[in-house]
């Protein structure tokens, strides 16, 4: 092996610390495609780049070309890391996020998280997931990700609303994929901006091919929920 192509070699230890296998509350369901498939959530994936390459922007960083904002937000993302002190060529990759209620700064962080994340991939960052070896189902999956692959046609309904405690406790596990509560359950936004839930409850997006479509349909039955239960402490009192 020439010294040229030694240089720019992946350290062996370098290459293990990137594709370590991530906690199962890393792990999250992904139905976006059309199929069940087993994502990494973004938070994650920052987290491995920071703690192996160095903190972004000096151990790694990208830039943002913005493609389509129309119904999404299209990007590309260019990441480099450094390599003997030098900024390698750039991996290039595209991300995508719907835009929800006009949001675009939330779409538009949701896309780049996603470019970021497969531009890290390309580096073998949660790459068990990328070669399909984690199923939908496996124990590495987290309670709340098995619960947002609920049918929300069959329980979270608010017209004539009913009480159910069991579908209640589901509709909070569903998490948001993507915007300013990326990978957060409802029921954990429920408490720190019930606002947030409450202006979602109201969206009218019945899409079904929609990926925020069991979100908006869980807030709806989570807010009549809530509102059911502070009827009853009202009654109590």
């Amino acid at each position: 092996m020439t010294e040229e192509r030694a240089a720019y070699k992946i350290d062996p230890k370098l290459a293990e610390k990137l594709s370590a296998p991530f906690p199962p509350q890393a792990y999250e369901a992904d139905d976006s495609r059309g199929f069940q498939l087993v994502g990494i959530k973004g938070a994650y994936v920052i987290e491995r780049l920071n703690q192996v390459l160095g903190l972004c922007g000096i151990g790694w960083a990208y830039t943002v070309n913005e493609i389509e904002h129309e119904k999404h937000v299209t990007v590309e993302v260019q990441l480099r890391w450094r390599v003997n002190g030098e900024w390698s060529e750039p991996i290039h990759q595209v991300g995508s996020s719907n835009i929800v209620g006009g949001r675009y700064g939330d779409a538009l962080k949701g896309a780049i998280t996603d470019g970021v994340k497969k531009c890290a991939s390309m580096l073998g960052v949660g790459i068990e997931a990328y070669k399909g070896e984690l199923a939908p189902d496996s124990p590495s999956t987290t309670k709340a990700s098995k619960a947002a692959k609920a049918d929300p046609d069959a329980a979270f309904t608010y017209d004539g609303f009913k009480p159910d405690t069991q579908v209640f406790e589901r509709a909070g596990a569903v998490v948001f994929p993507s915007g300013k509560h990326e990978a957060e359950p409802i029921s954990a936004v429920d408490q720190t901006d019930r606002g947030y839930i409450a202006w979602l409850s109201e969206q009218d997006a019945k899409e079904k091919d929609n990926p925020w479509y069991p979100v908006w349909a869980a807030a709806r039955y989570f807010r009549a929920y809530r509102k059911w239960q502070e009827a009853q402490q009202r009654q109590e009192a």
